[in-house]
């Protein structure tokens, strides 16, 4: 038997994927077409060396009309690969995307303990379950979209809709973040190092959100549970239709704070706080 066997990928099984795709699927069944391809291969069984040349190949195909959506197949690849939290062989699972176009779902349901070179597309670390994602580089849209466990750090900044609908784990990011923070969130916890947009946030149902830096309009707005706290300052409209939860702003807060608010508690610079109680 050829010994670099289980290093090669053929790229058949791949191809045969992506031809399927119509672009009116869920992610959620790719993403299990392509665990189901990856099981029916007769080569050996995957190493990290046969995903690094699996990377090599891809950028054959970029021209693909949905090229983006390799990253369910990448993710399936690393995720049959692993254990929870850590490679088959105990080691973290490097991977460069430098020399890629845009990859979305990179992360995706993830166990492992992966670290990406590179900027990655929307939806990084999609319910995520456990492990590691250290991204050296900028994400799309709605990182950590319904994770439910482990840990996304972005060496970046983030787009819109960071942790939408989030259930668990952690989130930070070293750089800014766009609109929509955090928005409906449910739990686990999201900092950002330097500022965020606004309607950080929004419909949030539990967790914690801490930005170091700046924030935009409507931080809060229709929270019902929860923690956000502001190392700096806030713009107009803080807590519009709070339901409860908390709000903590360091700096200053601009007009409209608590407007229509029903309930929880809004602290401004250590001397103000409103707090009305639900009837």
């Amino acid at each position: 038997m050829d010994k670099r066997r289980g290093e090669r990928w053929d790229m058949a099984s791949y191809e045969r994927w992506l031809r399927r795709i119509s672009g009116r699927d869920e992610p959620a069944d790719l993403y299990e077409d392509a665990l189901l391809i990856i099981d029916e291969r007769e080569e050996a069984p995957i190493t990290i060396a046969s995903v690094h040349e699996f990377l090599h190949n891809l950028g054959r195909y970029e021209d693909e009309r949905f090229f983006s959506l390799s990253g369910l197949y990448l993710s399936a690849m690393i995720n049959v690969l692993s254990q929870c939290g850590a490679s088959a062989s105990g080691d973290e699972i490097v991977i460069d995307l430098r020399h890629l176009k845009l990859l979305d779902f990179v992360g995706y349901r993830n166990r492992a303990h992966v670290v990406v070179y590179g900027d990655v597309g929307s939806n990084t670390g999609c319910e995520m379950e456990c492990g590691v994602l250290h991204v050296y580089g900028n994400a799309f849209g709605s990182v950590g979209k319904r994770m439910k466990g482990g840990e996304i750090l972005i060496e970046g900044d983030v787009g819109y809709w960071a942790g939408e609908g989030m259930r668990g784990g952690s989130i930070v990011v070293t750089g800014n973040a766009k609109d929509a923070l955090g928005v409906e969130m449910e739990g686990g916890d999201i900092v950002v190092e330097g500022n965020a947009g606004s309607y950080v946030g929004r419909y949030m149902r539990g967790g914690r959100i801490v930005v170091l830096g700046n924030v935009g309009h409507w931080l809060g707005q229709f929270m019902s549970d929860g923690e956000i706290i502001v190392w700096g300052n806030a713009e107009n409209g803080v807590g519009n239709w709070m339901r409860g939860g908390y709000i903590r702003i360091d700096g200053d807060a601009g007009e409209l704070l608590g407007l229509n608010m029903l309930a929880g508690a809004i602290r401004i610079k250590n001397m103000v706080i409103t707090c009305v109680s639900r009837r």
